[in-house]
């Protein structure tokens, strides 16, 4: 587990204990409209074309984006 603060103004560990807690999802970090963000088709097929992925594969594009 990670724990995230604040680094110019910490809590103290009774403020820590008395806050609301929740788990991180992908919406905190993929929910503002200047962060990019690929289909995952398209990074795939990206991936074949850069070798990164072998295309002799079979099926591997279809496969791979089961979305």
């Amino acid at each position: 587990m990670t724990e995230y603060a604040v680094k110019d103004n910490p809590a103290n560990p009774g403020q820590i204990d008395k806050a609301s807690k929740r788990r991180m999802d992908c919406i905190d970090c993929h929910n503002r409209p200047t962060h990019i963000y690929v289909a995952p088709d398209l990074s795939v097929d990206r991936s074949i074309s850069g070798q990164a992925i072998d295309p002799t594969l079979p099926y591997i594009s279809s496969r791979a984006c089961r979305c």
